[in-house]
């Protein structure tokens, strides 16, 4: 399985669907294999962007509130330490046991404050359009995203990917720059050009 098959299997709503199956798009899906985490995650991020009806976030024009909201969870943070998870099965199956303990009776009442305190420090973010990816590949060295759909929060995260290409070696996934041998560009480890023949574009 390639890595384009990878993804159609991962993230299949990113992808046209022909007779109820995501297909692979009409120009392909040309990844240089140090680049594949980068676009892995990539993917990852705009299913979670686009996937949920809606997104919850701190609204932080309240400082003095948002202040105390950070204190709060360093708080929660340094009593959950006691049980890991503290709140989930963990919990249930021992909770006659840890019930009367200080520290649970502490997260009982910091749950209390977040419920009723914090409880408007949230804001709903809408969920981004569907995107469906059109063609995946390399262009002077740098990654090329091209996609359908989306808003402004797909387009920051295309823009951070493609960035992270050029400081990504295309061959090793290690740090890079832009390296050329004649007409040709990539980006490449310091080792990784030296074995190929490409020499330093910035020099």
């Amino acid at each position: 399985m390639n890595f384009e098959q990878k993804l159609i299997k991962k993230y299949p709503s990113l992808f046209e669907e022909k007779d109820g199956k995501p297909v692979e798009p009409m120009c392909g899906i040309d990844c240089p294999k140090g680049w594949e985490t980068i676009i892995d995650n990539l993917c990852q991020c705009i299913v979670y962007r686009t996937d949920c009806a809606s997104k919850c976030i701190v609204n932080k024009d309240n400082k003095v509130r948002y202040g105390l909201y950070k204190l709060f969870l360093y708080v929660k943070h340094k009593v959950r330490t006691y049980y890991s998870p503290f709140e989930s099965h963990y919990l249930e199956k021992n909770r006659e046991n840890i019930k009367e303990t200080n520290r649970f009776k502490v997260l009982t009442f910091l749950n209390r404050i977040n419920s009723n305190y914090f409880g408007n420090i949230y804001i709903q973010v809408p969920a981004s359009p569907p995107v469906r990816i059109a063609q995946v590949k390399e262009k002077f060295g740098t990654l090329r995203f091209y996609y359908d759909g989306g808003d402004e929060h797909i387009a920051g995260m295309v823009e951070l990917a493609e960035h992270l290409s050029s400081i990504t070696c295309q061959e090793t996934g290690k740090s890079g720059s832009l390296h050329k041998k004649g007409s040709w560009y990539m980006t490449l480890s310091s080792r990784k050009a030296k074995e190929l023949g490409y020499t330093n574009a910035k020099l």
